[in-house]
């Protein structure tokens, strides 16, 4: 038996059980969200969530949000630190 996703658009399921990525995936309309296939090295392609939907404005995890912050502090800090080496010179 087969159970019917109400969240997912019409052809959306029909992609997954025959696991033929689509392009494009839509929220119901209200939400003004999409889906979209995104590629990814370990699992080939993966779904996120994007505010427009050519992907451009992904919605991130809570975790991909906190893996950003901390690339971003430490390329600060390595910045911060060959300035100071100038410095000392």
């Amino acid at each position: 038996m087969q159970r019917h996703n109400p969240t997912l658009s019409l052809g959306a399921e029909e992609h997954i059980r025959h696991k033929r990525p689509p392009q494009r995936l839509h929220f119901p309309a209200g939400l003004g969200l999409n889906w979209v296939v995104r590629p990814d090295v370990e699992l080939g392609a993966v779904l996120q969530i994007a505010r427009d939907s050519e992907g451009e404005q992904l919605l991130f995890t809570s975790e991909e949000v906190e893996v950003q912050a901390r690339q971003a502090a430490e390329r600060r800090v390595a910045e911060l630190e060959a300035e100071l080496r100038k410095r000392s010179r």
